[in-house]
């Protein structure tokens, strides 16, 4: 497994806390920054660390801490090619802290705990290492 010191000894993954949505669980802060582009491939909007001015106030260089861009970067690197289907299956299946908090809408807009995602995280990026086939969705 490649090791991430910068983000795999963090007790909390992002400045932002996940919320259950109906969707699945959505990073407000990252979705507002984001918002104003639709459906723009993230690899366009947010390609490199450094490259995160997408013109308006939330995205602007410096919003994302160092730690958040890499995460992001990450991420991006790690899921590439996966459609939306795809990632709904990895991060709303049965079992992932999204089912568990938004309990078929009584959790709907509840924090989700940042250990669970945390764990999930992990989970899913030891998976992608390793290249399971759970996380192409086959």
């Amino acid at each position: 497994m490649r090791k991430d010191p910068s983000w795999q000894c963090m007790k909390v993954l992002t400045g932002d806390s996940p919320e259950a949505r109906a969707h699945g669980h959505e990073y407000p802060r990252l979705a507002e920054s984001l918002a104003s582009h639709g459906a723009a491939p993230l690899d366009q909007l947010i390609g490199a660390a450094d490259n995160l001015d997408a013109g308006a106030s939330p995205a602007a260089p410096g919003y994302f801490t160092g730690v958040e861009q890499d995460l992001i970067a990450r991420v991006l690197s790690d899921y590439d090619g996966l459609t939306s289907v795809q990632m709904a299956t990895l991060t709303r299946g049965p079992g992932s802290p999204w089912e568990q908090i938004y309990a078929d809408g009584k959790g709907m807009n509840r924090k989700i705990p940042d250990d669970l995602m945390r764990a999930q995280f992990i989970t899913l990026t030891e998976a992608v290492s390793s290249g399971s086939s759970e996380v192409s969705g086959d």
